[in-house]
């Protein structure tokens, strides 16, 4: 994602890791919990429904895209799979630094 579009939304581009692994980790919580509720640094919220639940548990797959050695590191440790940004090319890419990528 560009800078402008962070800006556009009143979101800091510097931090987009951080609000990326929040928002997997509470994404999986209200796929998973009865009354989800979370207060972070990115995203708060109590009192809401989530429904329906998934029929794949703990949840349905989730993929993360990306194309640097951070993005394809959350895909590995956080996600279901790795969905490249560019293609084939990236997959290649991402296969040759995936060898030397410390997960």
């Amino acid at each position: 994602m560009a800078p402008a579009e962070f800006a556009a939304l009143g979101a800091r581009f510097e931090q987009r890791g951080k609000m990326t692994d929040e928002y997997i980790g509470r994404h999986e919580g209200a796929l998973s919990e009865e009354s989800p509720e979370f207060h972070g640094s990115f995203v708060n919220f109590e009192g809401v429904v989530f429904e329906p639940k998934p029929v794949q548990q703990p949840h349905p797959p989730i993929w993360l895209g990306g194309r640097s050695m951070i993005g394809m590191r959350r895909a590995a440790t956080k996600g279901t799979g790795w969905a490249p940004a560019g293609g084939y090319s990236d997959v290649v890419r991402g296969s040759r630094r995936r060898s030397s990528c410390p997960v």
